[in-house]
């Protein structure tokens, strides 16, 4: 059986986000199936982040090299 996260931890666990996020997050009934979802969802745009962070930062880099 889930523990139930207590209401003080719950807040300090989202304290450092946003306004508009931690209001979501309150108004959202988060279950497993809601958590594993958005955590798949979060992975795959790490996943695109990479793909296209990495050429555009050599490419900047490579352009600021040489022109100056």
């Amino acid at each position: 059986m889930a523990k139930k996260l207590k209401t003080a931890d719950f807040e300090a666990i989202i304290s450092v986000l946003s306004t508009k996020e931690r209001n979501a997050l309150r108004e959202e009934k988060i279950t497993a199936e809601w958590l594993k979802e958005n955590i798949e969802k979060t992975k795959n745009l790490m996943k695109r982040d990479v793909y296209i962070g990495i050429p555009w930062f050599i490419a900047y880099s490579l352009s600021s090299w040489f022109v100056g």
